[in-house]
């Protein structure tokens, strides 16, 4: 197998498994500028851990999404760090 192939078998598999999770809602999205990607998605800490002064995971659109690929596809990570 050659490594051009194994790592355009490994990208393929990790897209497959990321739009296979399920996307997660912020708490709170705040506009920065007047394009509706101009957004920014707060989570906040989740869990039991969850105590005051945990931090906020937060996600800042870049600026480059493509359609397959738009914020919604960072939720479930950043749930997952939310509930950290």
């Amino acid at each position: 197998m050659s490594a051009a192939r194994s790592a355009a078998e490994r990208a393929a598999a990790e897209e497959t498994a990321l739009f296979a999770q399920p996307e997660a809602a912020p708490d709170v999205t705040a506009a920065y500028g007047p394009e509706p990607d101009q957004v920014v998605d707060f989570y906040a800490p989740r869990g039991p851990g969850a105590a005051p002064g945990t931090p906020l995971v937060v996600v800042v659109h870049g600026g480059a999404w493509r359609a397959a690929y738009d914020r919604r596809h960072l939720s479930p990570f950043a749930a997952f760090l939310a509930g950290r």
